[in-house]
């Protein structure tokens, strides 16, 4: 009996270390592509991600199809969340700000980090981004990688090896502005 205690102390440590361990890591939500791209990313790294992924506001937890309203209710405001979206796109110029009002409304903390789309993306999908990190370039929490200027450093890489580069810095960047 008497060697039950130290091995329940035990137990009770771990347990309270797991918690405090995963309130520590924030929770990505992933919007569009971009934000696909680089919450499967983090999932394989065994952190926890949702993705949205069209207009119809289903968002995609790699497994499973679930709502705004069902991903607000999952959430805890214990815990913190980073945003990832790419502008210029439908997901960003309705859902973005739409899912920004509804982590305002219920007191979430969290962090928006955004792609601004490719030169090559065309001119419509180009003025959206800008309208949208107009708005957003005010908040504290937002953060931001130009695409445009990223590209430049890697003249030699090819459209897929140039994609995959933006991803892995976009998880560089979720590090640097994390909590």
């Amino acid at each position: 009996m008497i060697y039950l205690i130290p091995l329940a102390v035990f137990i009770l440590f771990v347990l309270v270390f797991i918690i405090i361990y995963k309130r520590k890591n924030p929770v990505y939500i992933g919007l569009g592509t971009s934000g696909l791209n680089v919450a499967k990313a983090w999932k394989e790294k065994g952190g926890e991600a949702f993705t949205l992924m069209d207009n119809k506001y289903n968002i995609e937890s790699i497994q499973q199809y679930l709502t705004i309203e069902e991903i607000i209710q999952s959430c805890s405001l214990k815990r913190k969340y980073v945003v990832v979206s790419g502008l210029g796109g439908k997901t960003s110029k309705k859902m973005l700000v739409d899912l920004i009002q509804v982590l305002e409304e219920k007191n979430f903390q969290f962090k928006i980090l955004a792609y601004l789309p490719f030169k090559l993306e065309g001119t419509l999908r180009n003025q959206q981004a800008s309208q949208i990190h107009e708005k957003l370039i005010v908040r504290e929490n937002y953060h931001f990688v130009n695409i445009n200027k990223e590209v430049e450093k890697y003249p030699n890489k090819d459209l897929p090896e140039l994609f995959k580069k933006m991803d892995e810095l976009g998880l560089e960047k979720i590090k640097s502005i994390a909590f």
